[in-house]
């Protein structure tokens, strides 16, 4: 497997990735917030790490950097000193391989350098898989809230988790 940061004009190709292996009753992916997301590699607020099964794509995480984060994390840190992992999307044929959480640790090594002193993710509460994915990166919980505009599904919860660097 190769690991990259992906490159501006690989957007539209992340986006359809996006939208065929990361679609499922867990994720809320509205197409106006996922174009948000994208336009924030192009400023240079966000990246998007992608990792590679020799040319095909098997999955990417996309991490927002400082002030350009969701401001509802300024509830539990200062915006300025925190990144978030927006998506992170493994294909089907590479699920279950480690590689969400491979590609959440490249995402602390990311903040870790950039001089931030936490990483942000959230998911659905009943989310298995990805809280599996946080968990085996070292993420810890914060806080689980009611989230119905998101979360359509079971609980209709949201659990915030952080990795203090």
């Amino acid at each position: 497997m190769d690991y990259r940061e992906a490159r501006q004009g690989e957007i539209p190709f992340l986006q359809e990735f996006i939208q065929e292996h990361g679609v499922n009753q867990w994720n809320y992916l509205p197409a106006e917030g996922l174009s948000e997301e994208f336009a924030l590699i192009i400023s240079g607020d966000a990246l998007a790490l992608c990792v590679f099964a020799g040319v095909q794509l098997a999955g990417f995480a996309l991490l927002i950097r400082g002030e350009a984060c969701p401001e509802a994390l300024a509830e539990y840190d200062d915006l300025a000193r925190i990144c978030f992992v927006a998506e992170v999307v493994v294909s089907d044929d590479h699920a279950g391989n480690g590689l969400g959480a491979e590609l959440l640790r490249r995402c602390v090594a990311e903040a870790r350098a950039g001089g931030f002193s936490s990483l942000y993710a959230w998911r659905h509460e009943e989310n298995l898989a990805s809280a599996g994915m946080m968990r085996k990166a070292g993420f810890e919980f914060v806080t689980s809230y009611c989230d119905p505009e998101q979360r359509s599904t079971g609980s209709q919860r949201t659990t915030v988790e952080r990795f203090s660097i």
